[in-house]
């Protein structure tokens, strides 16, 4: 039985991916594909180039975990590199050059080009102009994510093919129909989330977009789901996490790890169900 993989986006949300790829892991098991959006690509193209779970965990905590670490890193031998990410023009399109960032937190891997990872991989991107999600599984596997993570007005789009790409959770927040493998068994996980009410607190504007963002993202994962029926749908409860918390990655982490023995007795069930 072969088994297909999708992660959606949904920012630092994304960070729960990793406990579903370790209970990959814990059984001895691998996707046969994987199709990422947004930071579903980030994690899914690491994992595709043959890091582990246990891996991308370690990184992401030395990367996020705090703000002292991460500017320990930057003053450690990056500091060009992370400057260069950086883009006070207000004419350019974005803040953030999307090269340079995938250059700073994306892990060390031998996979440049996607023939050349160990798990067939697709990012998926929003192409500007047409207005569609695009699927992008050839070329540099580091400048698709980069269109795949391309936040409007935060990071850089990427011009692959002659098309203009943005990020992939404005068209597909969940691609289940990203997979370049047919007749297989898919497991998804949706890390979209949704605006939940904190008592009394009075919300801020930066919350009403976020959540706004996350009730259009969350229908159209509903719409996917209902033409695209999966055989395990997951979600991580990490719906208090904002889109950028990224530097909260221990607690999403946290809370999300129940979802690793959750993954683990889906797997079991699609073994056991085999013919």
């Amino acid at each position: 039985m072969e088994i297909g993989l999708v992660l959606g986006g949904g920012g630092a949300r994304g960070i729960a991916h990793i406990p579903v790829l370790e209970a990959f892991d814990d059984l001895g098991l691998k996707p046969c594909c994987i199709a990422g959006t947004s930071i579903g690509a980030l994690v899914g193209g690491a994992y595709a180039a043959g890091l582990s779970g246990d891996d991308i965990r370690a990184h992401v905590i030395a990367l996020l975990t705090t703000r002292k670490e991460l500017w320990k890193k930057i003053f450690s031998g990056k500091i060009t590199e992370f400057f260069s990410m950086i883009d006070i023009n207000p004419s350019r399109p974005a803040v953030i050059n999307g090269d340079a960032l995938m250059e700073f937190v994306f892990p060390e891997i031998t996979a440049e080009t996607f023939d050349q990872l160990q798990i067939p991989f697709a990012a998926v991107a929003t192409d500007f102009f047409a207005g569609t999600f695009t699927i992008v599984n050839s070329g540099s596997v580091k400048q698709a994510i980069a269109a795949s993570i391309a936040l409007p007005g935060l990071i850089s789009p990427q011009k692959i093919n002659g098309c203009l790409l943005i990020d992939g959770g404005i068209t597909n927040p969940l691609p289940i129909d990203g997979l370049a493998c047919d007749g297989v068994k898919i497991i998804a996980v949706d890390v979209t989330g949704g605006p939940q009410p904190e008592g009394h607190k009075k919300l801020k504007s930066t919350d009403l977009v976020y959540g706004s963002s996350q009730l259009m993202q969350r229908q159209m994962t509903k719409h996917k789901l209902e033409k695209y029926p999966v055989d395990v749908f997951l979600q991580p409860n990490i719906d208090r996490f904002r889109v950028l918390d990224f530097f909260k990655a221990k607690a999403i982490l946290d809370a999300s790890n129940p979802i690793r023995e959750q993954t683990k007795v889906a797997l079991d069930r699609l073994i056991s169900a085999a013919p």
